[in-house]
């Protein structure tokens, strides 16, 4: 079964959150937005990642936005340049390479299933349990580049920032209390995932 990953944006004009969504919706918003005064500075952000986004020059002033990072992304998958080795068509299965060590390929071969089917299971199961530490890292990942780019001159960023990487979410939300309202909740449920698994210090 194939998992399809809908990414949404969320969208700020001076720090206040207007909407969060699809690329089209968040272009409606701007486009559709009764506050503009012509100087508002808008801000875009993925929510997977907390990377800034760069929308149309119409609804982004370029003058008001020389701190931030521009580059328009892509929405549509790029063909690769390399052909797909296709295993099991009927199951989508696609060949890529695995580096392993060693003990990685004895443990393997030490199966009763082949090692694609071994690996495969694996995945599934952290998949499953919602165990993936992946998932706390990446939370951090995002978050802290949120912050940098939106919040970096606000007092205690860097301790935030530290306290975000300890998993210490009370430390955290104590040293983001009084940020602006509404960038301050969207940190939190950046950072939500970060804090799984940890206890509150």
């Amino acid at each position: 079964m194939t998992q399809i990953i809908n990414t949404t944006y969320t969208l700020f004009r001076d720090g206040i959150r207007l909407a969060s969504g699809s690329m089209p919706e968040i272009n409606s918003a701007a486009a559709s937005d009764t506050g503009q005064s012509g100087d508002e500075i808008y801000a875009c952000f993925n929510d997977s990642t907390g990377e800034f986004v760069d929308l149309e020059s119409r609804i982004v002033p370029s003058s008001k936005s020389s701190g931030l990072k521009r580059g328009r992304p892509s929405y549509t998958n790029k063909p690769s340049s390399k052909p797909k080795k296709v295993g099991r068509p009927s199951l989508g299965v696609v060949a890529r390479e695995v580096t392993l060590l060693p003990r990685h390929w004895q443990w393997l071969g030490s199966q009763p299933s082949s090692a694609s089917a071994v690996l495969r299971r694996l995945i599934d199961d952290v998949i499953r349990s919602g165990s993936n530490p992946l998932i706390a890292r990446n939370a951090m990942a995002r978050t802290d580049k949120f912050m940098s780019i939106a919040l970096g001159n606000q007092p205690g960023y860097e301790e935030a920032s530290r306290a975000l990487y300890r998993g210490d979410k009370s430390q955290f939300e104590a040293l983001i209390e009084n940020w602006p309202d509404d960038l301050r909740e969207y940190t939190k449920q950046l950072a939500g995932p970060a804090f799984v698994g940890h206890q509150s210090k």
